[in-house]
C-alpha cells in the first residue's frame, strides 16, 4: 500500500511542478510584456486585454515554462535518463516505421476529434486556438517540436519510468496515459491524448529509447497543426476526410504495427532459447 501511496505521490508532485513552471511562465510574461505595453501606449493593459494576449500566446507562454522545467530537470534527466540509456540511438528503418506510425496516429486523433467534437461542441473553441497558434511560427515550433520532446522526457522517461517499478506494466501504461491526457485540459483532448499516450508508451518500452516516441510524437502533432487543417479546407465532403483519416490510421498503424510485433517475437524467441 505504502509503495502506491508513494507513486501517486511522485505523479501528483511532477504534475504540481509543471503547473508551477506554467504559472512562473504566465506571470513572468504577463508581467513584461504589461511593462512593455505601458510604455508604448503610455495606458495601464486591461485585464481583458492581457487575457486575450495570453489565450494568442498561450503556446509561446507553454514553452519558456516547459524550458525552465528541462534546465531546472537537467541533473534528474543526466542520471535518471542519459546514465540509464533512455536516449539510445534507433535505426534509420525504426525512425522510418515511426514516422508512419506517427501518421497512423494522427489519423486516430483526427477521427477522435471530429466524432468527439460533435458531442463536446465546445472543443471548436480549442481546435481554433490551435489553429489560431499555427500562424506563429514560435508557437509552431512551440506545438511540433518543444512540446514532444519536453512531454516525452517528463511522461514516458520519468513518470512512466517510475510507476513500471511500482505497479503492473499495464497498470504503468494505463495511469500516465490518462495523466497524460487530463494535463491537456479538456475532454475531446484527453480522450484522444490518453489513446496516443497508450501507444507512445508502448513504442518507448518497445525501443527503450525516447527518441523513438519523440519521433512519433512530433509527426502526429504536426500533421494534426498543418497537414490536417489543409486537407480539411480542400475536401468539402465530411464523409471523403473520415474516410481518408479510417485509411491513413488503419495503413499506416499496421505497417510499424507488425514490425514491432515480429520484433517483439523474435526477443521472446531468443531469450527462450538463450534459458
Amino acid at each position: 500500500m505504502k509503495r502506491y501511496l508513494k507513486a501517486i505521490g511522485v505523479v501528483l508532485g511532477l504534475i504540481i511542478l509543471w503547473q508551477l513552471a506554467i504559472g512562473v511562465s504566465s506571470i513572468g510574461y504577463a508581467f513584461i510584456y504589461g511593462i512593455y505595453q505601458s510604455s508604448q501606449t503610455g495606458k495601464v493593459v486591461s485585464e481583458v486585454f492581457m487575457q486575450e494576449h495570453i489565450k494568442d500566446n498561450l503556446y509561446t507562454i507553454v514553452l519558456i515554462g516547459e524550458v525552465l522545467l528541462l534546465i531546472a530537470l537537467i541533473p534528474i534527466i543526466k542520471e535518471k535518463l542519459i546514465k540509464r540509456g533512455s536516449f539510445k540511438s534507433i535505426n534509420s528503418n525504426t525512425i522510418t516505421n515511426m514516422f508512419i506510425l506517427g501518421i497512423g496516429m494522427d489519423g486516430i486523433v483526427a477521427l477522435s476529434g471530429m466524432i468527439l467534437s460533435t458531442i463536446f461542441p465546445s472543443y471548436l473553441e480549442v481546435s481554433k486556438t490551435i489553429s489560431n497558434a499555427t500562424g506563429s511560427y514560435l508557437q509552431l515550433f512551440s506545438i511540433v517540436i518543444c512540446a514532444p520532446i519536453f512531454e516525452e522526457i517528463f511522461f514516458r522517461g520519468f513518470m512512466l519510468g517510475y510507476l513500471k517499478k511500482n505497479f503492473n506494466i499495464v497498470g504503468a501504461i494505463i495511469v500516465q496515459a490518462v495523466v497524460f491526457g487530463i494535463m491537456h485540459g479538456n475532454i475531446v483532448q484527453g480522450i484522444y491524448a490518453s489513446i496516443l499516450g497508450i501507444a507512445l508508451a508502448i513504442v518507448y518500452l518497445h525501443y527503450e529509447s525516447l527518441f523513438a516516441c519523440i519521433i512519433v510524437h512530433i509527426v502526429t502533432n504536426f500533421f494534426g497543426s498543418v497537414v490536417n487543417g489543409f486537407l480539411v479546407s480542400k475536401i468539402n465532403s465530411e464523409v471523403t476526410i473520415i474516410t481518408i483519416f479510417v485509411i491513413i490510421a488503419i495503413v499506416c498503424i499496421y505497417i510499424p504495427g507488425t514490425k514491432m510485433y515480429k520484433e517483439h517475437k523474435s526477443k521472446v524467441n531468443e531469450k527462450i532459447s538463450i534459458e
